[in-house]
């Protein structure tokens, strides 16, 4: 059975909008066989601040995820998760506590941004790379990186590039179109981009 990730909304909102990378980083998670969720609150939210030319691309995207409801259960656990932070001092939002219990009681992973707005010790959480940066260290960042054929991924990588955004971008761009043929490995992209920027100084 494929596992499945509830999107925290400003995963979202940065997806449909094309920002910070979520659309690729998306794309890899659904090569790897994992299915994208989002609940009732994820909705109300976005098109709480939806504007009038984005209801196109929001309704595609939005129709595209698995969708958990806020059922009589989660709704209970919503509540006992509030008394039990309450008691601890930390008072937590109502539209956190409804993602966390339909993520926690759903069994499902979770993608934020925010991770400190969640301090539920049972949630299970999709690391994401910081919103606004690429962070090359990351395991899963650069797994989704490299999900190309061998042959692809040299020829990327020989191309004349002058700056490092620009050899991640047509690696992000490359693995988002690849569909068949994937071989998917993991090494340490730093020192190959670093030679390759070096090759090209060289060249010049």
């Amino acid at each position: 059975m494929a596992s499945t990730c509830l999107l925290d909304t400003t995963v979202i909102i940065d997806a449909i909008n094309n920002r910070n990378h979520r659309s690729q980083i998306l794309d890899g998670l659904l090569a790897e066989g994992i299915l994208l969720a989002c609940c009732p609150i994820n909705i109300t939210e976005v098109y709480m601040g939806m504007r009038p030319k984005e209801a196109g691309r929001t309704e595609a995207f939005l129709a595209s995820l698995e969708f958990y409801p806020v059922t009589w259960e989660v709704a209970k656990y919503a509540g006992a998760l509030y008394r039990e932070w309450r008691q601890k001092g930390v008072t937590l939002a109502l539209p956190d506590l409804t993602i966390a219990a339909v993520a926690i009681t759903n069994g499902l992973h979770f993608a934020t941004d925010n991770p400190k707005d969640f301090p539920m010790s049972s949630l299970r959480f999709y690391p994401l790379p910081r919103a606004g940066k690429v962070e090359l260290a990351s395991p899963r960042w650069t797994r989704i990186l490299v999900r190309l054929n061998r042959a692809a991924l040299r020829q990327i990588l020989s191309t004349r590039f002058h700056t490092l955004p620009e050899i991640i971008q047509k690696l992000l761009q490359r693995a988002s179109s690849e569909k068949i043929d994937l071989l998917v490995f993991t090494i340490d992209l730093v020192p190959v981009l670093k030679k390759s920027n070096l090759a090209a100084d060289k060249r010049r």
